[in-house]
């Protein structure tokens, strides 16, 4: 299967474009996400879906639960249902790009605790 991106969503400290949905099981999602220089993604969690997160381009903390990582590229991350995650690219030096598979997706799942969305 050849995948056909979609457009780009805009949500205001990242973008998304979707990649594949329901044709690997009605719920699956593939995404390309991005998150600029200067900006980061709020704490926030997921009732349902697990999300694998596979670093394509940049470097940024990325917190999952209690942990903290400098996430590079070529790294790879999960995050369970529950588990409190956000993004942080406001000191790098380039967009930070992450290919992300989720598992169990329901539509829209976030909790969101902080930041924006």
């Amino acid at each position: 299967m050849r995948l056909e991106p979609g457009d780009w969503i805009e949500r205001g400290s990242y973008r998304k474009r979707l990649l594949v949905r329901g044709e690997l099981g009605k719920e699956v999602v593939v995404q390309l996400v991005q998150i600029p220089v200067g900006k980061r993604v709020g704490k926030h969690y997921h009732r349902h879906q697990t999300e694998f997160y596979y670093i394509l381009r940049g470097s940024a903390e990325l917190r999952i639960g209690n942990q903290v990582h400098r996430a590079e590229r070529g790294e790879a991350y999960v995050c369970l249902p529950g588990e409190v995650h956000s993004v942080d690219n406001r000191s790098g030096k380039e967009p930070f790009e992450l290919l992300v598979l989720k598992l169990n997706y329901r539509g829209e799942d976030s909790v969101w605790l902080e930041g924006e969305r």
